[in-house]
């Protein structure tokens, strides 16, 4: 049982050391500035919100290379969905079929 709690004991011992990288690495860029971290026994959960899942990606990389990082619970939510494709809703971008039947539908954008 003591080499059990031993154990235990030795996972949260660089918390506060980590806790400081991780702060300064968020610190360290703009787009992070709604990124929150906690930590506990090495493995460090974010959340918050950030514009583009690029950043929520690039949040994680960062942190997990944080000295004595064991692992990151990335829950970051996407503050914007940006639509590239297939974004006007069908009735918008297509007309009803016209009065020359189904051949008839044209777009209407």
């Amino acid at each position: 049982m003591g080499f059990v709690s031993f154990a235990v004991a030795q996972a949260g011992r660089y918390d506060p050391e980590i806790q400081q990288g991780v702060e300064k690495a968020l610190k360290s860029n703009p787009k992070f500035a709604d990124v929150h971290a906690t930590m506990e026994d090495s493995i460090v959960t974010l959340t918050g919100t950030v514009k583009l899942y690029r950043d929520k990606l690039d949040a994680q990389k960062k942190v997990r290379r944080v000295k004595h990082v064991e692992g990151v619970r990335n829950r970051v939510e996407i503050k914007e969905v940006r639509c590239f494709l297939f974004c006007a809703p069908l009735p918008s971008v297509y007309s009803t079929l016209g009065k020359g039947g189904p051949n008839d539908a044209r777009i209407v954008a």
